[in-house]
């Protein structure tokens, strides 16, 4: 399939992605999501014949669009690559060079130099360590508090806002990476809606303390469950949607 190349004009947040389709309005289609647009209107395309011979890899490399006078996006140290190879840096004293890179990657996921990319692919690989430990110490919290609840399964598609929520990432003031907020949705007996167990570090009123939360819909199921159970909180104002 030929590529296109499907511009945005928006002359506040203007993008443009290369994608390969078998027509124009295809391309289109295609783009739309990548920039965020629910409608192919406002979008121009134009065919990119220069990047015909990267269909079968469905990627262009970040050194050819760079070439033909792309700007890119380092996505480890977020600096923006033009004119073929070059990153504005600052030295020691906030003076601004310019440096001469070895972008590496493609139109996907580009990084500035190799050894960018690795220090953002170790930063990933540990921030998904400590998601899982924090998660599973959660996970086994909760069932320790809650003698009786039920861990919902992980779901693999369809995952919306009131399942399973791990944010790991640097805190707000300290800059350190450390949990943020996690959500363990349960369930429990005679529970339609189910509950969660969550820890947020920026939600204000709990500073990081866990809450416990039930949906209106299993308040009774819950008042003849918690006999049961040590609930350290229990916050009624929480509503289920079926």
């Amino acid at each position: 399939m030929p590529a296109f190349v499907v511009e945005d004009g928006d002359p506040y947040e203007p993008g443009a992605v290369i994608v390969f389709a078998p027509s124009d309005i295809v391309a289109r289609r295609k783009a739309a999501s990548q920039l965020d647009h629910d409608e192919i209107g406002g979008l121009s395309c134009r065919r990119l014949k220069w990047a015909d011979e990267y269909e079968e890899a469905k990627a262009v490399p970040a050194t050819a669009m760079l070439a033909h006078g792309w700007q890119l996006t380092c996505c480890g140290c977020e600096q923006l690559i033009y004119d073929g190879g070059v990153v504005a840096r600052y030295d020691e004293n906030g003076e601004e060079y310019e440096e001469d890179v070895d972008p590496v990657g493609t139109q996907h996921s580009c990084y500035c130099t190799a050894a960018c990319q690795k220090r953002d692919e170790d930063e990933q690989a540990r921030r998904k360590r400590g998601e899982r430990r924090f998660w599973n110490a959660l996970a086994r919290e909760a069932m320790c508090k809650l003698p009786g609840i039920t861990i919902e399964p992980e779901k693999t598609e369809g995952v919306w806002s009131g399942h399973h929520h791990r944010y790991f990432g640097a805190h707000s003031k300290s800059g350190r990476d450390r949990a943020l907020c996690f959500v363990v949705r349960f369930t429990f007996p005679g529970s339609k809606y189910g509950g969660s167990y969550r820890y947020d570090l920026g939600y204000e009123a709990t500073k990081g303390e866990r809450q416990i939360l039930i949906a209106n819909g299993d308040m009774a199921a819950w008042e003849a469950f918690r006999d049961n159970s040590t609930p350290t909180h229990t916050d009624k104002s929480e509503g289920a949607k079926p």
